[in-house]
């Protein structure tokens, strides 16, 4: 596959920032692969950032315990990371970060803020209590970010490389 990266930033940077938001579902995995990807053939340092977006929990489970909340998405996370830290760390440069928020606005804010040279995000299905709310990269890319975002379309389920497409930055 072709690792995309813009030619200013080559010349611009020794070694590329990209921002790889992750919330763990099967299209993020394939996001992380591309991000991973990226690194390996530019080298520089992958930042793996998970939102804790509490509008993502179902409108009818009665009123939430976000603590018990909180609690099983922190023990499930952690162990996303360090799957990701034993398959890569040794080969690539990875932090892991958690910010509370609202997935779109943490997401261009974070890039902006921490000057990164490439997001990378994976679309995926909602829950159907979602249906009426605008999708996080419809919003990441309603308030863009000062860098390129890298859209990892899934792969239908056959073996072949995930349709990427690049969307420019402001």
């Amino acid at each position: 596959m072709n690792w995309c990266i813009p030619s200013d930033i080559r010349v611009r940077k020794r070694s590329l920032r990209v921002l790889l938001p992750m919330d763990f579902r099967e299209g993020s995995w394939e996001a992380l692969e591309y991000g991973v990807g990226l690194i390996r053939e530019n080298g520089g340092s992958l930042t793996i950032l998970n939102v804790m977006d509490d509008s993502s929990h179902g409108p009818f489970e009665g009123p939430p315990d976000w603590e018990v909340i909180h609690a099983q998405e922190a023990c499930e996370r952690e162990a996303h990371f360090s799957r990701i830290e034993r398959e890569y760390g040794r080969e690539i440069s990875i932090d892991f970060v958690v910010e509370m928020g609202s997935a779109g606005e943490v997401i261009s804010g974070y890039a902006d803020r921490n000057d990164y040279d490439a997001v990378v995000l994976a679309p995926h299905l909602h829950h159907w209590w979602q249906i009426f709310h605008r999708h996080t990269v419809r919003r990441v890319l309603e308030r863009p970010c000062r860098c390129p975002v890298h859209l990892v379309m899934p792969a239908p389920r056959r073996r072949m490389h995930p349709l990427v497409e690049i969307v420019s930055s402001r």
